[in-house]
């Protein structure tokens, strides 16, 4: 149960932050009677914004002979990320940000750009954000290192579509393969044309860990793989149930009773921010019966149930996982379910929404490549844009014993 809370209206008001910039606007009385004293004054406070703008910044290089004309003496060019491109850092930045994190689409960026009198083609942008791809793929090894050496990995996939010449204009299925790193709070996209079991297991050859998935069957491979410890996911087998309240309410709700008794646990071990051992020990203890509970009823409920009615099949669900769902009280870092991946998914699917397909299959794996770290950097609660400028501007003179620095879970911002 929830109390609302009674606020004052004068606190429901924004307090501006500090470190905006203050433009002061003093407006004094028309008529101030000779002698008037000033005792104060009051301060109101607007937020305001300035239209966006395009500038060239120019690089002035004056050039001095010697005396005897041996020699010229010129200053060198600061480094620059894309050096045969007319586009700098800062606009590399918002275009990039604009499509992969606030999800507007190239065309539509064109658009906002020619506003300004600046005709810049789609193919020119798409070729600037292709060659800020190829200076994250040096980095994309080690992301994908880190995330494949951690000791819990959660995995899921989502669907994307992708032109394809070979279909004459109509988009072709593909699949973002997601996954991320609990231990290192890492996420990593890996772009496959296929929702074949081979992709997973291309990616996942060599690992060792857990690793919580759905119940999709290409992930079932790995049940039996004696380096790999399957978990379940407690949320996709609830909403089965959510499903079937229409046509058997009582036994649908009946476990969803259980399965809300356990999720209650959860979030107080959450609340209080208990301790691995102390969440293992507490799971044991209260958790662990329960799904047993809930797992004797579904065994004998199964067997009365015709087996094309929704509780019947969210029934069988649970019960071909249940080893998967009943794995995760053994270790207090575990988690009841894969919804952190799932979010991890979710701007995904906004931006599906508004670009609506990927240009090519090559577009959809550079796509993947710059989800993987601005996604990272969510998950590290770390400014997307102060590290891709930051990235851009070290990335050519990092040493390759460095880079690992530039990982968004080692990254620490640049003082220049």
């Amino acid at each position: 149960e929830r109390k609302a809370s009674k606020k004052d209206p004068q606190s429901l008001r924004y307090e501006l932050p500090e470190h905006l910039r203050r433009e002061t606007v003093v407006i004094e009385p028309t008529d101030i009677p000779e002698g008037a004293i000033k005792i104060g004054e009051e301060v109101s406070e607007k937020l305001e914004t300035t239209k966006a703008e395009l500038y060239v910044k120019r690089y002035v290089r004056p050039k001095y002979a010697l005396k005897d004309k041996s020699a010229v003496v010129i200053a060198d060019l600061p480094e620059f990320p894309l050096s045969r491109t007319i586009a700098g850092v800062s606009l590399l930045l918002r275009i990039l940000i604009d499509k992969y994190v606030d999800h507007i689409p190239l065309h539509r960026q064109i658009k906002r750009i020619a506003r300004q009198g600046v005709i810049i083609k789609e193919s020119t942008i798409g070729d600037w954000v292709s060659q800020v791809t190829k200076l994250l793929s040096v980095l994309h090894d080690l992301l994908e290192q880190e995330v494949l050496s951690c000791s819990y990995l959660g995995a899921d996939e989502t669907v994307v579509n992708v032109l394809d010449p070979k279909l004459n204009g109509k988009s072709h299925q593909g699949y973002f393969w997601v996954y991320m790193s609990h231990d290192k709070k890492l996420v990593l996209f890996d772009y496959h044309p296929s929702r074949s079991k081979y992709a997973v297991a291309n990616m996942l050859n060599g690992y060792s860990g857990y690793l919580q998935t759905d119940a999709y069957g290409a992930y079932k491979q790995f049940s039996t793989h004696p380096k790999v410890s399957r978990l379940g996911c407690m949320a996709h087998a609830r909403r089965k149930f959510e499903e079937a309240l229409d046509s058997n309410r009582t036994g649908a709700l009946h476990v969803l009773t259980i399965m809300q008794r356990i999720y209650r646990l959860e979030h107080w071990l959450r609340v209080r921010k208990i301790n691995v051992e102390g969440k293992a020990k507490l799971r044991q203890k209260i958790a662990m019966p329960l799904l047993k509970e809930m797992f004797a009823w579904m065994k004998h409920e199964v067997t009365l149930q015709r087996p094309s009615s929704p509780l019947s099949k969210a029934i069988q669900y649970s019960l071909n996982i249940e080893k998967e769902l009943m794995a995760y009280p053994q270790e207090g870092q575990l988690h009841i379910d894969n919804n952190l991946v799932e979010n991890s998914i979710r701007p995904v699917a906004i931006g599906r929404k508004n670009y609506l397909f990927m240009g090519s299959h090559d577009g959809a794996k550079r796509s993947a490549m710059i989800y993987s770290f601005l996604l990272s950097c969510k998950l590290n609660e770390i400014n997307e844009e102060e590290w891709l400028e930051d990235f851009l501007l070290r990335i050519n003179s990092t040493k390759k014993s460095e880079l690992i620095n530039l990982l968004p879970n080692h990254w620490v911002k640049s003082t220049r």
